[in-house]
């Protein structure tokens, strides 16, 4: 059997804004497949490390491949950079302006250049997977957060990226609503998508990750599958919260 080639490399990769060291020669490789779980403190580096792999910041050294395309010093031209990685913020930032199903088609549209009758019932079908498909005509005022959370999800697998990464997706939202995004994630991994996942949820972690890379001041100080991460080091860069 032909052992998987990484989907996602970062080899040797720092950042740094200004003074601030971000990302102090960071490593890591994420199989097709995998949920790839980073957990740290705040400031660690982790959504810089997320923000580098989704072309939101350039790179000041070492290397990234995404689907064996280098990225990271020069940023891709956007219809690139989205067919290969979604992202998802702590906050959606959907436009009040348009419709849920209106968002979800927007780029498709643009960038996929594909017909709108096939864009609309891909949306439309995502949108049911995470039990929204009634609020396709709902404004994002009409939602709630975590309804919100589940629509920028949905606009991010739109575009088919090849990886989708989460920067803290849950850390704005209650117990409730960030349960029903978690839901959504977990569903999402079921399917075999490649999931970069920056997160304080301990139960998400411990029953979804593949691997999990603790990070702190900048740098991986320990990484394996979550039964094989040290429990010190786990519980103190989740800080014990949920």
């Amino acid at each position: 059997m032909t052992a998987l080639s990484p989907i996602v490399v970062v080899d040797g990769v720092s950042k740094r804004f200004g003074a601030l060291t971000a990302l102090d020669d960071v490593s890591l490789s994420v199989l097709p497949g995998a949920v790839q779980c980073i957990v740290g403190p705040p400031g660690s580096g982790k959504s810089t490390l997320l923000r580098c792999i989704g072309q939101c910041e350039t790179i000041d050294a070492g290397s990234i491949t995404v689907a064996g395309e280098p990225i990271g010093h020069l940023r891709l031209d956007i219809a690139s950079q989205h067919l290969m990685t979604g992202m998802v913020f702590p906050h959606p930032d959907l436009s009040d302006q348009m419709t849920v199903l209106q968002t979800l088609i927007e780029r498709p549209l643009t960038l996929l250049k594909r017909p709108r009758r096939e864009i609309v019932a891909e949306a439309m079908a995502l949108l049911d997977r995470v039990g929204l498909a009634e609020k396709r005509d709902s404004y994002p005022s009409e939602l709630s957060g975590g309804q919100q959370q589940r629509v920028a999800i949905v606009r991010a697998l739109a575009m088919r990226p090849q990886v989708m990464l989460f920067d803290e997706p849950t850390s704005a939202l209650d117990p409730e609503h960030a349960g029903e995004v978690l839901a959504a994630m977990r569903d999402l991994a079921a399917t075999g998508m490649t999931m970069i996942v920056a997160t304080r949820e301990r139960d998400f972690v411990r029953k979804v990750a593949s691997n999990v890379a603790v990070m702190d001041r900048a740098r991986i100080v320990e990484q394996g599958p979550p039964q094989r991460v040290s429990e010190r080091a786990f519980v103190r860069s989740l800080g014990g919260e949920r």
